[in-house]
């Protein structure tokens, strides 16, 4: 099956627009270096809440799992393989919503360890693409006994799929398993339509329309290009 790894390209996934969700509002940053992703509907969460209490030096920052299939035993067991690999805590921070399956989660570490799940986003999407496109290879490979490759392979068992992992977004849609690093007007979108976090088949696309909106409302944001001497 093939692989994207979605760019933010500001003329969208195509289709034509249904709407733009519009980006205004700010992000906090943790001393993590990570940025605060509150949720939005309950005031929003700092990502250093007391109500999440650590020894000094500690960060949370947030997660959520959807899967289309009712089932999510092995795609959470696979998140909670790779984040707990990295020397993090993986905490539930919500109900359980059924129909599908969807749950948020803090995921809590030494300020230090956090950055960690910044440099998933290339693995994740080498283990992508060694799994969906190198197919026999990569059942050879040595990659396929780890964490990352496991998430990827558990991605399997559900036809669609929302993770977010901080600043990470893996999705699956239509057979393709896409991984995107979220700006922060990208979270603070996610932020304000938590409802995207439930659609793989719109959410990038969403992300896009709400990135073209932004830059047409400042286009001082975009890189101007110096005119050529010749």
């Amino acid at each position: 099956m093939p692989l994207r790894r979605n760019r933010g390209n500001p003329n969208g996934l195509g289709g034509r627009p249904r709407r733009r969700l519009k980006e205004r509002s700010s992000t906090l940053t943790t001393g993590s270096g990570l940025p605060d992703y509150g949720y939005a509907g309950g005031g929003g969460r700092s990502a250093t809440d007391t109500r999440f209490p650590g020894a000094h030096g500690d960060a949370t920052v947030v997660a959520s799992v959807y899967t289309t299939s009712d089932d999510p035993t092995a795609v959470l067991g696979a998140v909670r393989k790779l984040v707990n690999g990295l020397g993090l805590k993986f905490r539930a921070d919500g109900p359980v919503e059924t129909g599908s399956w969807f749950r948020r989660f803090r995921i809590r570490g030494q300020k230090s360890v956090l950055p960690k799940l910044e440099k998933l986003a290339g693995q994740l999407e080498e283990a992508a693409r060694l799994h969906y496109i190198d197919g026999a290879r990569a059942q050879n490979d040595e990659r396929e006994a780890n964490a990352v490759s496991n998430l990827i392979s558990a991605l399997d068992n559900t036809e669609g799929a929302v993770i977010r992992l901080s600043s990470i977004l893996v999705v699956k849609s239509r057979g393709v398993v896409m991984v995107q690093v979220l700006t922060p007007d990208q979270a603070a979108l996610i932020n304000r339509n938590p409802h995207l976090l439930k659609s793989p088949d719109t959410i990038l696309e969403e992300l896009s329309l709400g990135t073209r909106a932004a830059l047409e409302e400042n286009p001082k944001s975009q890189v101007e290009v110096p005119p050529s001497n010749h």
